[in-house]
Parts: C-alpha cells; sequence; structure tokens
C-alpha cells in the first residue's frame, strides 16, 4: 500500500510539474511574440486592396503574432502567390509583389510592395458546339447574357462566370444534361489580351419525368405535386425547376429543400425529377415591440399554423396594441385554389382605432383571390365589406357616424428587390384601388387609389453605400372630403411616411387636428451605410403632404423632414431607430423631434 501511495504521490508531481512548464511556456511565448502592422502599397483601387487583405494570412491572422521576425518574414513571403493569383483574378496579369519589414520602429511594420502592371482586355470570347453524330446545332448565347463585354478587364471570376452561364442558357432550353467539355483562356502578354474559349455539349434534348417526393411527415404530398410549375412530358426547362424550388421555400414550411435529377435520360427521352423536403415545425408564435414618440409603446404576437389541414392551408391569428389602438386579426389562406399559383384568403379584422384625427370601431372583412403572375409579381382581387362607428376628433360637434360599406378590392405588387427586409438593389410597385359604396344611411360612394414605389441602389460597396428612394401617390374621387368617413380618407406624416412630423399630421389641420384629404403625396430619401458588419447609419429626407382636393395641389406647402437614423442588422432584418426633424414646423403644432423604433428599413 506505501509503494502505491508513493507511486501516487509521484504521477501527481510529474502532472503538477508539466502543468507548471505549459504554463512558463505559455507565458513565454506570448511575452516573445512579434506583433507588427501591415500595410500595401502600390494599389489605389479598395476593391483590389480588399481582395489582396482578404487571401493574405498576415492580415487575417494579425491577431496570432509570430514568435520571431523570421517567421513573420515567412509568414508574408508565403502570401505572394495568392495574392499574384488574386491580382490575375482582376486582370492584372503581370503584377509583381515584393515584401520588406520596417524592424527599426515598433512595432514593426510589413510593407506589401505591389506593382500591379496593365490591366489586360478581353479580346475576343469563342463559344463552340461539341461535333459529332446526334450533336443539334443550337443557337449561341450573346456575350450580355454572359455578363461579358469585349475590352473590359479580363476578371477571372467573370470568365468563370460565363461558363456557369453557358450551362444554363442550354439547360433552360431544354438540354438538361448539358456541360463544357473543353474550356481555354489565353493571355497573350505582347498585345494585353485575353482570349476566352468554350466548347460546349448541349447533350440531348430532353423532358420531364415522373417527380417522386420524399422527406414528408405531416403534409400531403398532393401539395407539393400541386406546386409543380410543369407537366410530365414537358421539355425541360431549368427555369422551371427555380421556380419551383421558390415556391416551396416561399411556403415557410420547409427547412430544407432541394430538386435533383437523374444523371441520365429515361429510354423515352425523360428526366426523373426527386423532391427532397423536410418539414418545419408547422405551428410559430411570435411576437414584435414599437416605439414611436408619436404613436407611444406598441406590441403585436400572433400564431399560426402552416399546414392546418396537411395540404399547406395557412391560419394565422394575430393580436397588437399601441397607443393609437388596438386590433386583432384572424387570416386564412387556401393554396392552390383552382390552379397551382392561386391562393384564396379570407380576413376579419376587428379594432378600434384612437388617433389624433379621429376615433373609429371598425369590423372588416374580405376574400381575395391572389395569383402569382411571374416571380415578384402577384395580383389580387375580391370583394369586401366594412362596417364602423367613426367620429372626426376635429369635429366640434362630436358626432358619430355609422357606416356599413361593402367595397371590390384590387391590388398589384411587384417587388424585384434583393432581400425583403433590407434591399439593396431593385425596385417594388404597390398599386391599390378599391371603390365604396355606404349601404347604410349615407348612400355616398368614391374610389380610393394609392400607388407607391420604392428603388434601390448600391452605389459602391467599399465603403457600403445604398441610395433608396420612394415616392407615394394616393387620391379618392366620387365625393366630397366631408363625406368620406374619417379612417377612410389620406393622411400623411408619422414613421412610415415623412418622419419628422406626428402620425397623420402632415396635412391640413382644424384646431391642431387633422382631418385628411382626398389625396395624398410622399417622397423619400436614405442614404444607407455601414460603420461595421452589424451596425450601419441612415440619413434621410421626406416631404409630402395630405390635400384636400382629389388630386395633389401643388402650390400647398409640402411638409418635410431630415434626420438619422442607426441600425442595428440581425438575422431576422435590421433594428430600425430614427431620429427624425420638421424642417418647416408649424408653430404650436409640430414638435421638435420625433424618435421611430422598429424592426426592419423604414421602406
Amino acid at each position: 500500500m506505501a509503494a502505491q501511495d508513493n507511486r501516487r504521490r509521484l504521477n501527481i508531481f510529474k502532472l503538477a510539474f508539466a502543468v507548471v512548464l505549459c504554463l512558463i511556456a505559455g507565458t513565454a511565448a506570448a511575452e516573445t511574440a512579434i506583433n507588427y502592422d501591415v500595410v500595401i502599397e502600390g494599389v489605389k483601387n479598395k476593391s483590389v486592396r480588399s481582395t489582396l487583405e482578404a487571401v493574405s494570412n498576415t492580415f487575417s491572422y494579425k491577431t496570432k503574432p509570430p514568435a520571431t521576425l523570421s517567421l513573420l518574414e515567412h509568414r508574408a513571403r508565403m502570401d505572394i502567390p495568392d495574392m499574384i493569383q488574386a491580382l490575375k483574378s482582376e486582370g492584372y496579369y503581370e503584377a509583381e509583389i515584393d515584401v520588406g519589414i520596417d524592424d527599426t520602429r515598433q512595432p514593426p511594420l510589413v510593407t506589401f510592395h505591389v506593382k500591379p502592371g496593365p490591366v489586360f482586355r478581353l479580346e475576343s470570347v469563342k463559344i463552340e458546339p461539341a461535333q459529332g453524330e446526334g450533336k443539334p446545332t443550337v443557337k449561341l448565347p450573346s456575350l450580355r447574357y454572359l455578363g461579358l463585354d469585349l475590352k473590359d478587364p479580363a476578371r477571372a471570376r467573370d470568365i468563370l462566370d460565363a461558363r456557369d452561364k453557358i450551362i444554363k442558357f442550354y439547360k433552360d432550353l431544354g438540354y438538361p444534361l448539358a456541360k463544357i467539355e473543353e474550356q481555354r483562356v489565353v493571355v497573350d502578354h505582347e498585345t494585353k489580351l485575353v482570349t476566352a474559349f468554350f466548347k460546349v455539349d448541349t447533350g440531348p434534348a430532353g423532358y420531364f419525368g415522373a417527380t417522386t417526393v420524399t422527406g414528408l411527415k405531416k403534409l400531403n404530398e398532393k401539395f407539393v405535386t400541386g406546386l409543380l410549375p410543369w407537366h410530365e412530358g414537358d421539355r425541360y426547362n431549368s427555369e422551371l425547376v427555380a421556380k419551383l424550388q421558390k415556391r416551396l421555400i416561399d411556403t415557410r414550411i420547409f427547412s430544407l429543400v432541394q430538386v435533383k435529377q437523374a444523371e441520365s435520360l429515361d429510354e423515352r427521352g425523360r428526366l426523373p425529377m426527386t423532391i427532397e423536403l423536410k418539414e418545419h415545425d408547422l405551428h410559430t408564435i411570435s411576437g414584435g415591440l414599437t416605439y414611436h414618440t408619436d404613436e407611444g409603446p406598441g406590441a403585436k404576437v400572433s400564431w399560426e399554423d402552416r399546414s392546418l389541414f396537411d395540404g399547406g392551408e395557412l391560419l394565422r391569428l394575430q393580436a397588437g396594441a399601441s397607443g393609437i389602438g388596438y386590433s386583432g386579426e384572424v387570416l386564412y389562406k387556401e393554396p392552390q385554389f383552382l390552379r397551382n399559383d392561386q391562393t384564396l384568403a379570407f380576413t376579419n379584422r376587428l379594432a378600434y382605432d384612437q388617433t389624433n384625427a379621429y376615433n373609429s370601431r371598425n369590423l372588416d372583412s374580405s376574400i381575395i383571390l391572389e395569383r402569382e403572375f411571374r416571380p415578384g409579381m402577384r395580383l389580387g382581387l375580391g370583394p369586401a365589406i366594412r362596417a364602423e362607428e367613426v367620429d372626426l376628433v376635429a369635429d366640434p360637434l362630436g358626432r358619430k357616424r355609422d357606416f356599413i360599406l361593402p367595397s371590390f378590392r384590387t391590388f398589384i405588387n411587384l417587388d424585384t428587390t434583393n432581400n425583403l427586409l433590407d434591399p439593396t438593389r431593385g425596385g417594388r410597385l404597390e398599386v391599390q384601388l378599391a371603390p365604396y359604396y355606404d349601404i347604410l344611411e349615407t348612400n355616398v360612394s368614391f374610389l380610393r387609389g394609392r400607388v407607391s414605389y420604392s428603388h434601390y441602389v448600391k452605389i459602391s460597396e467599399e465603403p457600403f453605400l445604398v441610395l433608396a428612394g420612394r415616392v407615394t401617390l394616393g387620391s379618392i374621387v366620387g365625393a366630397e372630403r366631408d363625406e368620406i368617413p374619417a379612417d377612410l380618407r389620406l393622411y400623411s406624416g408619422g414613421g412610415g411616411s415623412v418622419r419628422g412630423f406626428a402620425y397623420q399630421l402632415a396635412g391640413p389641420i382644424v384646431n391642431n387636428d387633422p382631418i385628411g384629404g382626398r389625396s395624398v403625396l410622399e417622397l423619400g430619401a436614405e442614404l444607407r451605410t455601414k460603420v461595421t458588419d452589424k451596425i450601419g447609419l441612415v440619413f434621410f429626407l421626406d416631404g409630402g403632404s395630405a390635400f384636400e382636393p382629389s388630386f395633389p395641389d401643388l402650390e400647398t406647402a409640402m411638409r418635410w423632414g431630415a434626420g438619422v437614423g442607426g441600425r442595428y442588422y440581425t438575422p431576422i432584418g435590421p433594428l430600425r431607430i430614427d431620429v427624425g426633424i420638421p424642417l418647416n414646423p408649424r408653430s404650436g403644432v409640430d414638435d421638435p423631434f420625433q424618435v421611430y423604433v422598429s424592426i426592419g428599413q423604414a421602406f
């Protein structure tokens, strides 16, 4: 026993001694590490410089300094081949790079001396179908389709992208097995020109074969096959495959969507397809908080089932409250109604709205048929009815008016943006039109329309700059303003229109209370930039007003607001805080500033 105890104590001593040695070695290494600075000289283009920094370990591992100057020099020189290759990818095929370390300063400075040389230009792009028996003669894609332009810098990435676009071009024409048989890029160092050559084997024409669906647990397979934009036997088209992929993702039912094709055609020239899916949890509870100076705090909570009867049917229950009222809403959507690109939506909304302009207790019900005409474009129309009791705050008699208003609503939405909550390119068009007729007492009838368009342009990547603009025009015709229910008139002002002015207050007022109008015009512009990957800044200018006539009276003063905002980028979209200041406030009416907090960009 004594011998065992001695061995145990000896082993513990050895272990402790080893730990101490490791700590001493680690401390010594930390003390002898060579911290350094690093720069690139000779490159003026910010994008090219960023590319060089991205492929350099000397930049990437700056927080992990080496132990000696010789190791630092080795690290820097090992970067040179990758940096040369990166310059070639930008069209600099004669680039030279040297590196030096100034160890007379503290910390030492590593300098990459870059001589990019001339930019090589793209002289020609040749595409040749592979020859041989059974090879069809087909048209060739244009340079514009490939994203190439002669005399542009011969960037390697553009040429590689062209290869993929050529394959897609022929798959869109119905050749599902198309491939590049040969590819050559010839660099002429005398003329400084580059020639790209592609030989394409289109393979035989193909047709859609049988489709197999895998991975379903609860959902009915007929719902998935009902989304197919093709029929078995149709000519193959890869755009239809992408369209199906988008339709499946847009249902928000699946966490995994993969549409795969067989590696060869069957004996009838058809290509079997496989759809691999994994279902999300089909029940979701969500909520959100907002704060606007003019509206106060707000909250919203919702519950939804995205496949109520195992066929992709959506049921959503939603409730919300803020300083200007509260509401409850029930939405049911029946997908693939009569055809696979149509949805029938039933909506019932009960609300009490208490704004600066009016108090309204209302029930709004609608049945809307929606159809997707092409990706990003939807049209909807259908009957609706609205029952309400409403009074205008500015009415000195405080009269309450009752209405029952049948209508027929129409909308068109066109979205070509690249992101729902934070777009950087593309545009959005929203058109709404609805005739109303009161069947209760007044027999008033009117037509209410609204058009809004937003556009987004990325000015530069470094620094990150996006210019966003918006214009909105609304009009009501067929009735005088005082005949129209106060909550269906047009208003301007607030976080979604003219920031800096309180909700509904950018327009005509009586005793400092908004009374709305029969037309509205709003303009907005934002310059968006990023300080870091997570933090951004926005500078904005908004203008707008509601007007008494059915069309904006441009001789009437528009209200203008400007300000600055902060953005914190999260996986569900940017967290927004904007501070708006009215540029032409009315004395005794408008506050010095307004604050808006919510999720997503202002537009």
